[in-house]
Parts: structure tokens; C-alpha cells; sequence
């Protein structure tokens, strides 16, 4: 759950206490759970889906079995620079294609 967190994360360039505003969390719920001190809440995981716009099963598989997929359709050029957040509108499923799953 963590290592993929962070990967988005450093995919899109925001620290926790961007991420923990995001959520509604208090910054120290979300580091304690990022290290393990505490329980993830299903309906964080659910937020946490819906702000990096990816399925919330996505959370749950091992990062090791994660890859970048890059050039995407909305990734020109294929660039792994961290993205800018979005602000709203619908999901352009960019992250869906960065975390698919290896073989």
C-alpha cells in the first residue's frame, strides 16, 4: 500500500501534507499510517484512489509488480517528469497506465 502511495506520490510531485489535504487526513494520521504505526481506513484508500484517479486495487497489489508504461495518449513524449496535479474534470486514466501490472 505505502510503496505504491509513494510512487504516486513522487510521480506527481507532492509531499504528504499535500496528499493528507487532498484526503481530508490530519498530516500525522497519514505519516503513521505511511510508516506502518497504524491501519489504513478503507475510505482512505478509496479517497486516495480518487485523487490519483487509479482503481483502489491498485493500493492493495505488490509495488514490486508495478511498472511505468510510458507515452501515453496524455503523456507526450513519453516523459517521466512528475505530472501537475489535476483540478478536477474527468480521469485522463494516465495513471492506469503507469500502474499496470507485470506479468
Amino acid at each position: 500500500m505505502t510503496r505504491v502511495l509513494r510512487i504516486l506520490m513522487a510521480l506527481d510531485g507532492v509531499d504528504q501534507q499535500a496528499i493528507a489535504s487532498e484526503v481530508g487526513m490530519d498530516t500525522g494520521a497519514l505519516s503513521r499510517a505511511m510508516n506502518g504505526q497504524r491501519r489504513w481506513q478503507l475510505s482512505e484508500i478509496e479517497r486516495l484512489a480518487q485523487v490519483f484517479e487509479v482503481p483502489a486495487s491498485k493500493f492493495l497489489e505488490p509495488a514490486d509488480r508495478l511498472v511505468l508504461v510510458r507515452g501515453g495518449d496524455d503523456d507526450p513524449g513519453g516523459s517521466s517528469a512528475p505530472r501537475p496535479r489535476r483540478q478536477g474534470g474527468p480521469s485522463t486514466g494516465w495513471y492506469s497506465r503507469v500502474l499496470a501490472v507485470a506479468a
